[in-house]
């Protein structure tokens, strides 16, 4: 089931910093909010989130709405502990907002009011990949070029000249003038199911064009062999970067509590 978010890039809440946990009593609540259990056999999420003053979501588990909270602070695989139903009943929510736009941290409070939600975070060792130069030399792939565009000077274009730019689809990265993190937490971790952690030493920014088949995401040891590359295999010939597997002590956000909540 969790092997079904990784089509859920962290991209689309980038921009959200939770500051708060989900039980902090200080933390903003949603003027009304209904929820209620989605019987589909769809795995189609949808409802687009935040609109005005409503945040709308329909068929999300809570596993994948928590995951969807917290964004890049942990990937599906570190949000641990809790029974088996939270990867699998689905819900409909509808929250409304009196203060204007509803925020990440007002969801995280209306879990903790609606689903008895306890978490705490905590740092446990993990199986994760490093990401390194493949060439002693250090040379770049063909899909892997230092950036020559201007950041400052484009931000400044009207929008539809801009060359700075990100297109993410399963399999695909696109990025021009991007941080190797945008690869990172864009698509490469949620692809290989692991933490990956940037030991290649490069900064600033980058033309990226890296393509994969989705389905082939698991390491080449473990796949009978084929025609089109893997994450793996991608990540080696088209950047001239190499993923190794390690552990690390890294951070886990652990459910202690939860209760399936009343429908309204």
């Amino acid at each position: 089931m969790r092997s079904a978010m990784r089509a859920l890039t962290p991209c689309a809440v980038a921009a959200v910093t939770i500051a708060l946990s989900a039980q902090a009593p200080e933390s903003p609540r949603f003027e009304v909010a209904s929820i209620k259990r989605n019987h589909s056999v769809s795995k189609a999420i949808g409802g687009g989130g935040f609109g005005g003053s409503t945040y709308r979501v329909t068929n999300i588990t809570l596993l994948t709405l928590l995951q969807h909270c917290y964004g890049t602070r942990f990937i599906w695989s570190e949000i641990v502990g809790g029974p088996a139903w939270i990867d699998v009943d689905k819900f409909d929510i509808v929250a409304k907002s009196s203060g204007g736009r509803p925020t990440m941290a007002m969801v995280l409070a209306l879990l903790a009011d609606r689903f008895t939600l306890r978490t705490h975070e905590e740092l446990r060792e993990r199986d994760i990949y490093r990401l390194v130069m493949d060439r002693a030399d250090r040379r770049f792939g063909p899909k892997l070029r230092a950036s020559t565009v201007d950041v400052d000077a484009d931000g400044k274009t009207p929008p539809a000249q801009r060359r700075c730019r990100t297109r993410i689809q399963p399999g695909l990265f696109d990025g021009t003038c991007v941080t190797l993190a945008w690869l990172l937490d864009g698509q490469l971790q949620w692809a290989v199911q692991r933490r990956v952690v940037d030991e290649t030493g490069l900064t600033g920014r980058f033309d990226i064009d890296v393509t994969w088949d989705p389905a082939l995401e698991a390491p080449s040891e473990q796949r009978a062999p084929g025609d089109t590359p893997s994450i793996f295999t991608a990540v080696r010939e088209q950047l001239g970067l190499r993923l190794e597997p390690g552990k690390a002590r890294v951070p886990v956000l652990v459910i202690d509590s939860v209760e399936p909540p009343s429908e309204d």
